[in-house]
């Protein structure tokens, strides 16, 4: 039987950090190739996507992290989480390793040191909060995660574990669609950005299925859509346009790490912002049933061979560009998934409505039956 200590020298402590620092490095390291663009083939580039549709919470990194530990990992939840809702992962299975952010937290005293959370009570930790007298120094901690595979479920369980969005949601559902177009419809009024039909736009999109109108100071006014696209058409492009407004506005590109931290030549900036756009519509689109892939995979193809995405220098360049893309289709996804639930919710009530009064409707006429036969 193993044997734990229950306390450790300042020494033991530091070597079982760096220890631990260097173990998630490693990983962290041989995840990398997983999001080079440059890297990949068109059908792993779709396969990571896919993977991000469903675990949008995550960061780009921890996806790959996730995928590099355990290849054909479909959905994944901690121990506890797992645990709660009722199928715990089974016996022998070891978690994928992910970043977790742990920033170390310090309370600022008068004569300009610091110390250390861990070292005040709970009171006084509440006070340096209320006097915001706190620093903060990012550190990424070692956390672990379980695919679905690894726990105690079964296939037949894995539709009510996976969350609905994107695994019964159809696009041929009129109402489902609905929901999904009201939501980014009603994203980008509150954006400030007029909606318009091709017939509303003076000049004419051509073969373009939308574009995104940009005034003064590189802020977007007017997303103006094609008359001529089904709904899934609708949808993708709009998620795409949205995109732009997000990320290519002169306040997203200002708070965007990709951005503003990164050399950019001009010959890359519009390849660059297309890319992000439709890898946002593919991973947005494929979270609420609709699959892009046919549209998608050329189209990040043509824009990706455009850019030498090897000569930026290392592998920031590119996560913080999937850092932008993870960003908004969470956001778009969260807001999806929320009225979908609503919405479904409401649809129920009104199922169990309508049966309970078709229910009384023909206890009625039975009863009336069964009178008029004494009678």
């Amino acid at each position: 039987m193993a044997t734990y200590k229950k306390s450790y020298s300042a020494e033991e402590k530091k070597q079982r950090a760096e220890k631990a620092a260097k173990e998630l490095d490693e990983v962290t390291k041989k995840a990398m190739p997983l999001i080079r663009m440059d890297q990949r083939t068109p059908e792993q580039r779709i396969e990571m996507l896919d993977f991000m549709s469903k675990m949008y919470h995550y960061s780009p990194t921890n996806m790959a992290m996730i995928k590099s530990q355990y290849e054909g990992a479909l959905f994944v939840g901690s121990f506890a989480s797992w645990k709660a809702k009722g199928f715990p992962v089974a016996s022998g299975q070891h978690g994928e390793m992910i970043r977790v952010y742990t920033p170390i937290k310090y309370r600022k005293e008068p004569n300009g040191q610091r110390t250390p959370f861990s070292r005040l009570s709970q009171a006084e930790r509440a006070a340096a909060i209320a006097n915001k007298a706190v620093d903060e120094v990012p550190f990424y901690g070692r956390g672990y995660v379980f695919d679905i595979t690894q726990t105690k479920a079964e296939p037949k369980d894995y539709p009510k574990l996976y969350p609905n969005r994107p695994f019964d949601m159809h696009a041929d559902n009129p109402e489902e669609v609905k929901v999904v177009k009201k939501t980014l419809q009603q994203e980008i009024q509150n954006m400030g950005i007029k909606l318009l039909k091709e017939s509303e736009y003076p000049d004419s999109l051509g073969a373009a299925k939308g574009v995104t109108l940009y005034g003064p100071q590189n802020k977007p006014f007017a997303i103006v859509m094609s008359d001529r696209v089904n709904d899934a058409e609708y949808t993708a492009t709009l998620i795409h346009e949205l995109a732009h407004a997000k990320l290519h506005s002169a306040e997203g590109m200002g708070t965007s790490k990709f951005w503003s931290n990164q050399k950019i030549s001009d010959k890359d900036v519009r390849g660059l912002k297309e890319l992000q756009a439709e890898l946002t519509s593919y991973v947005v689109a494929k979270g609420v049933g609709i699959d892009t892939t046919e549209r998608a995979m050329p189209y990040i193809h043509d824009w990706t061979k455009g850019i030498d995405l090897d000569s930026k220098g290392n592998d920031d360049f590119q996560v913080e560009l999937l850092n932008d893309v993870q960003g908004v289709s969470k956001g778009l996804l969260s807001k999806i998934d929320d009225n979908l639930s609503v919405s479904r919710g409401q649809t129920q009530t009104q199922t169990a409505a309508k049966n309970t009064v078709k229910s009384a409707g023909r206890a009625a006429a039975v009863n009336s039956a069964r009178g008029m036969g004494r009678a």
